[in-house]
């Protein structure tokens, strides 16, 4: 059996991930399989799950603890990989109803202790919510023995519990935890907190029943992670299954205070909660069929995850890493599935699609949305060669950045179709995230003109790049309210007709590829020349300016009419 996390995908979102290929490629897991890979039955129902990568391995190894209520036990796998990641090993604790040491009594969640106590960096302390046992066992993992025996017990007369159902654990300093124990029954969560040898100190007790703040109704989940504000301390979830609510509380200087609660729309069981390590609250909706992602203290969703063929009634969550791992209603093809929180830059847009450069703000900017899922990122935003945003980093949620249609040399950009692409720093590397495509209005005029042709006001402003010649027999008409620009040393050489005639109120321009907000720099662009046959062409009400480069910016050898145009800037 060979077990395979991905871990190189960037999309921002939580995502179903195969956590098998060999010999088939698995992402869900439910009886049928567990009897196909391993011949016989090895759990009856899962609920608390649990993982955390061994220290001090060279390569990549892992252990997955789940308790299976059903037969009241605890189940573990260690996980290796070398050139692929494959199971090693199976094992169980407990097996049988019962009180003693090595016996639970429907064990329901469980979280992971990775502090090293006594300086061995080889141990961890798993803690299991034994719910009618009221009681909270430890075991403990040796890796080197690779075996997890019995570590002890919190229970009367150190501690009061009623019914347990969730156990949660952070990690305060490299030898130090602070503990969190949820009973269902009683309506309270119990604070713990440990000292470098392991010793454990009773801190307090927080809750009673009902349906006011500091109260809970049949509690079933909890969550610490570190509160990374201003104010800062622990914030504290719990799940309040009677109340239909997540609940967000503040653990600082020994005190717990009630921050705030999301309430649930319509029948929901939010059963339990998990947090990443940016902060970022997993909470599963049983009866909906879903799982609800919100920013740190509940302050906002950041989305559903709600898949009705995804999800059967999911349980319990625990996230480690860029990994989550889930319980469901255990059947024949349902039970455990894996996910990745995939980082990244999401809800890229552009507003408008389509913008005319050469024009000032507003009408000359577009304005580049993005959203970022989760934590903060490192972002590289690039168009046309330019960086907007320069390995930058940005706290999640919703952003934007203007751009003026210039490239990375200051130069307003040619007419046409550009990519903005959003890139994000993962493992030292930028990799690409997102694009959006973003229309620099106009027309570039980089071949000689062979044919017959109007330039009309909808689609200006023409660009002249290069030498473009008229070609001898061939008209170029041009419509009042026309703008032809010319990009850096650009000439237009006239050996045809060409008819550029405005009006009063609406001029042709002959002007440099710029902003109008830059300055009008003579000898930007080249000339505009008239040669023999061109006798027939006709210019008024024209504004010529900025030209000049590669000589006379106006240069006529032929009978053309020039009326009622202004004519300045020229550097010659």
């Amino acid at each position: 059996m060979t077990i395979f996390i991905l871990t190189n995908l960037l999309l921002g979102m939580l995502v179903p991930t195969p956590f098998m290929t060999d010999p088939e490629v698995v992402q869900r897991a439910g009886s049928d399989l567990m009897y196909k890979y391993f011949k016989q039955k090895v759990i009856d129902d899962c609920y608390g799950l649990a993982s955390f990568q061994v220290r001090d391995i060279p390569h990549f190894a892992r252990l997955i603890f789940m308790t299976d209520p059903g037969w009241h036990r605890v189940v573990y796998a260690f996980f290796e990989e070398e050139t692929r990641q494959e199971a090693k090993w199976l094992k169980g604790y407990g097996g049988g109803i019962g009180s003693s040491d090595d016996r639970f009594n429907s064990p329901r969640g469980l979280a992971v202790d990775t502090s090293i106590y006594n300086g061995i960096r080889d141990q961890y302390n798993i803690y299991i919510a034994d719910k009618r046992n009221d009681r909270v066992m430890i075991l403990r993992y040796k890796h080197s023995e690779e075996e997890a025996v019995f570590g002890g017990k919190l229970t009367a007369p150190f501690i009061d519990l009623d019914r347990p159902t969730d156990v949660a654990c952070i990690s305060t300093s490299l030898a130090r935890s602070l503990i969190v124990i949820v009973s269902q029954q009683g309506c309270f969560i119990t604070v713990l907190k440990t000292d470098p040898h392991g010793n454990f100190e009773y801190l307090l007790k927080y809750g009673t029943p009902g349906p006011l703040s500091g109260q809970f109704r049949y509690p079933t989940g909890v969550a610490i992670t570190k509160a990374n504000d201003v104010t800062g301390g622990y914030y504290i979830y719990v799940t309040d299954l009677g109340n239909k609510r997540i609940v967000c509380l503040r653990y600082k200087d020994d005190a717990i205070t009630w921050e705030r609660e999301y309430k649930a729309v319509g029948d929901s069981k939010f059963i339990s909660v998990a947090c990443d390590g940016n902060g970022n609250v997993y909470v599963t909706d049983r009866t909906q069929d879903r799982i609800l992602v919100f920013k740190p203290g509940l302050t906002e969703i950041l989305y559903i995850y709600a898949d009705p063929d995804q999800l059967n009634g999911p349980n319990y969550i625990y996230v480690e890493g860029d990994q989550v791992g889930l319980t469901e209603g255990w059947t024949a093809k349902t039970g455990l599935q894996y996910f990745r929180i995939v980082y990244g830059i999401t809800d890229l847009e552009v507003v408008p699609e389509r913008f005319d450069a050469t024009k000032a703000h507003p009408e000359g900017t577009v304005k580049i949305k993005f959203r970022i899922e989760h934590h903060y990122q490192k972002i590289t935003l690039v168009v046309a060669g330019r960086k907007l945003i320069d390995d930058e980093l940005y706290p999640p949620g919703d952003h934007f950045v203007f751009w003026d249609g210039k490239d990375a040399d200051g130069k307003v950009v040619l007419p046409g179709v550009y990519t903005v692409e959003a890139f994000v720093r993962k493992d030292g590397e930028l990799v690409l995230s997102a694009t959006a495509e973003v229309t620099v209005k106009g027309v570039v005029i980089n071949k000689h003109i062979d044919y017959n042709r109007r330039l009309v006001k909808y689609d200006e402003p023409y660009v002249i790049t290069g030498e473009i010649k008229l070609e001898a027999g061939k008209t170029l008409e041009i419509e009042p309210g026309v703008r032809v620009m010319f990009a850096s040393g650009a000439n237009l050489l006239v050996f045809g007709t060409m008819t550029a005639v405005g009006n009063y109120h609406d001029s042709i321009n002959f002007l440099p590829h710029k902003k109008e907000t830059d300055p009008l720099t003579p000898g930007y662009w080249g000339n505009l020349s008239f040669y023999s046959g061109s006798d027939e062409s006709h210019l008024e009400y024209c504004h010529i300016a900025g030209g000049g480069g590669t000589g006379q910016m106006i240069q006529v050898e032929s009978g053309m009419v020039i009326r009622n145009c202004r004519i300045g800037n020229s550097s010659s």
